[in-house]
């Protein structure tokens, strides 16, 4: 069995303000953040993309991330990351946002089929390389990043 973890945890306050020097490490440009409308329009996230900004890359924003995500809800955020050929994936909020940024991630972005029946597989796809979490902690609103 084979068992793999971060290479890093950041865990401060204001994290998520580093987070464009961590994807220009990689040498990624268009990540895709996934995160849920409350948390864009709240101005929580405003730090993460004024950092990404700022390392000379261009964000996708997924915000229509709904409690306990549908299939169609991460069937909506895996197309619209393909479509834009987002290189990495940015999950920013709670544990929904984190499970569709980590769903969106797959080939298989339906992880209900046993649940729902069987679906037609998506087209081959290139994935983004990179998986990014930010987590809210609770009541403390200090967004980690994991790399």
């Amino acid at each position: 069995m084979l068992f793999n973890t971060t290479k890093s945890l950041i865990f401060k306050n204001g994290a998520s303000s580093s987070v464009g020097e961590l994807l220009a490490r990689q040498g990624l440009v268009k990540p895709f953040v996934v995160t849920d409308s409350f948390l864009n329009s709240s101005g929580l996230l405003d730090s993460c993309l004024s950092s990404i900004k700022n390392a000379e890359s261009k964000a996708v924003v997924f915000d229509q991330v709904v409690p306990d995500p549908t299939e169609s809800n991460v069937l909506a955020a895996t197309e619209m990351a393909r479509a834009n050929g987002c290189d990495s994936v940015i999950g920013f909020g709670g544990g929904s946002p984190m499970d569709v940024a980590k769903v969106s991630l797959c080939r298989r972005p339906s992880l209900f089929t046993h649940v729902c029946g069987p679906l037609t597989p998506p087209p081959p796809l290139r994935l983004p390389r990179f998986l990014h979490l930010l987590p809210m902690l609770p009541n403390l609103r200090w967004p980690t990043a994991t790399a």
